[in-house]
């Protein structure tokens, strides 16, 4: 794997891991709702699709950055496996 994927598939995973984590206080905000409380805020909301989107965007990066580094010719004329 070349640097720029790797770097990619970092930040797709730091991505990910704030999304998982802000999906994890909505899904505690609706049980709360379910039991009488509150519901999330649209500000929760509005976090958790962002953060999503992020990371989904950043795992579309992420896979083509590796496609890239898969695609890149070595010597003999064939990408590498």
């Amino acid at each position: 794997m070349g640097d720029n994927a790797r770097r990619a598939y970092a930040e797709w995973q730091l991505a990910d891991r704030a999304a998982r984590e802000a999906e994890k206080r909505l899904s505690g905000a609706w049980i709360a709702h379910e039991m009488g409380g509150e519901a999330p805020s649209a500000q929760l909301i509005g976090e958790v699709t962002k953060l999503r989107a992020i990371a989904n965007e950043k795992l579309s990066l992420a896979v083509a950055a590796l496609g890239a580094t898969r695609a890149t010719p070595t010597p003999g004329g064939k990408g590498k496996a």
